[in-house]
């Protein structure tokens, strides 16, 4: 799963347990930010602001 405001960064959302989601962002230079939870849109908008965070950074 890709975003146009972060086209370096590729999402993964896996239902690691019932109910419970990881959702995982690796960007094309190996950066990670991964979260897990019970709300798989909410936990994607959290590791969306955190990749933006990341790449404001750099």
């Amino acid at each position: 799963m890709n975003f146009k405001e972060l086209p370096t960064w590729n999402f993964k959302v896996e239902e690691v347990s019932a109910n419970v989601y990881r959702v995982t962002a690796v960007d094309s230079s190996g950066r990670k930010v991964e979260k897990t939870g019970t709300d798989p849109d909410e936990i994607i908008k959290e590791v969306k602001q955190n990749a933006l965070l990341i790449m404001k950074t750099v």
